[in-house]
């Protein structure tokens, strides 16, 4: 079992991402999920994942887009020059706020789920048994468990 980061660490993490979490369930959920998750996922997250949760019609999404940053690199003590635009993949995913209605471990499964669509890189219909598998070896059976029982599968659960 993945030692718990402490409740302070996760906060100061989340400011530091920016992320738009709009309801204390969500945001609690986030937390809740970040403090168990291991190092090499939460490095992950911080380096590519962009969470949102404001939108009411989908309870969970998980969109694969790239934006491009320029890289300045120093040639010369003097002359600095900027390289050309490098592709940085990041994943945004939503959580919508009707998610506020049901329990903390449901929102921690739903969260989950979409942070291991992008962990394998695989998305898609076909992906859905993956992600829940690799959820429940991540330890969050309990999480999965809840997320089933309270939520449908015309919620994409």
């Amino acid at each position: 079992m993945v030692e718990l980061r402490e409740r302070e660490e996760v906060i100061e993490f989340l400011d530091d991402l920016s992320w738009d979490i709009e309801g204390k369930r969500r945001e609690e959920a986030a937390i809740r999920f970040l403090r168990r998750v291991s190092d090499e996922i939460f490095d992950e997250i911080r380096s590519s994942v962009y969470l949102y949760a404001p939108h009411r019609e989908v309870l969970g999404k998980c969109l694969p887009f790239t934006r491009t940053e320029s890289a300045k690199v120093e040639t010369h003590p003097v002359l600095k020059s900027t390289l050309p635009m490098v592709e940085v993949k990041t994943t945004f995913i939503y959580l919508a706020p009707q998610l506020e209605e049901h329990g903390i471990e449901s929102i921690v499964g739903i969260l989950a789920h979409e942070v291991a669509h992008h962990y394998v890189g695989i998305l898609g219909q076909e992906s859905e048994d993956s992600a829940w598998r690799l959820v429940e070896q991540w330890g969050f059976q309990k999480e999965v468990e809840a997320a089933r029982e309270e939520l449908s599968p015309e919620d994409g659960v």
